[in-house]
């Protein structure tokens, strides 16, 4: 494929709805919630994680298809419907069980751990555990839930136009 729409793995993040999310988190996380502590600036974080993690998720798997050294590919609209269901449903569930809320802590920490050793080490720190991190459940931030359906629309939306580059411009 050539030309002014092709989709290369991973370009999905470049959209400027991912990149609003990612600004809205940045600014949320360490600006608004520090003036303006309290619910709306909570609900903040999770729409715009809502937002972009489906985003992200989508970008992880088509880079993995690349590494696998398979030919490039865009997630499409079954794959993009499949991702934006598992990101709600584990988002309800972090929200809404114990168990979901205990796993996001634990996940989330591993997740941090390597960049936190690979600090201690540059520091010349003792490298430390992984630590789970603060996670207060509220089941009112599943009101937000719905937003997941922007990341859906742009997943569709670049599926759409790659199928109809393909048809105008077969590989």
């Amino acid at each position: 494929m050539s030309g002014p729409f092709r989709n290369t793995a991973g370009d999905g993040l470049l959209h400027p709805i991912p990149l609003l999310a990612i600004g809205l988190l940045l600014v949320n996380d360490h600006v608004l919630k520090a003036a303006f502590p309290g619910p709306v600036t909570g609900k903040l974080s999770d729409i715009a994680g809502l937002v972009l993690l489906p985003l992200a998720l989508i970008a992880m798997l088509e880079l993995a298809v690349v590494a696998l050294r398979r030919p490039p590919v865009a997630i499409g609209p079954r794959g993009a419907v499949a991702v934006v269901v598992v990101v709600a449903v584990a988002f309800a569930a972090t929200k809404l069980t114990p168990l979901g809320a205990e796993a996001y802590r634990n996940g989330l920490g591993l997740l941090q751990w390597p960049f936190r050793a690979i600090l201690a080490v540059a520091t010349a720190m003792p490298v430390a555990a992984p630590v789970p991190v603060s996670f207060i459940a509220d089941p009112g931030d599943v009101l937000v839930l719905p937003m997941v359906l922007v990341p859906l629309g742009v997943a569709l939306r670049r599926s759409r136009r790659r199928g109809a580059v393909q048809e105008t411009h077969p590989a």
